[in-house]
């Protein structure tokens, strides 16, 4: 989660394996563009890194991270991704007051 302005903004949805999506984990890019002024380009470019890496699939509006059993290496680190997504997020949102 980051916090822009005071206010909280998530960067993602994690889902148990028993909910109707499985084990998963979804952005919500949607949900930063709404909440960030000007975040349209930091998300088209962490969408991009998501779907290069072959591990996330595009949905309908945002991107999602299948879980089967433990975390691989590869999507362990991915999930660095969106630590360095909500530190963008807040340099994003501290800039336009």
């Amino acid at each position: 989660m980051g916090k822009v302005n005071g206010g909280d903004v998530s960067l993602c949805n994690g889902f148990r394996p028993s909910s109707v999506f499985g084990q998963s984990i979804y952005t919500t890019f949607n949900q930063i563009q709404q909440k960030v002024e000007n975040s349209l380009d930091l998300v088209a470019s962490y969408r991009s890194k998501f779907e290069k890496s072959g591990l996330f699939s595009p949905t309908a509006a945002e991107m999602k991270l299948n879980i089967q059993g433990k975390l691989s290496n590869d999507q362990a680190s991915l999930l660095t991704r969106l630590l360095e997504l909500s530190n963008d997020v807040r340099k994003l949102g501290s800039t336009h007051h």
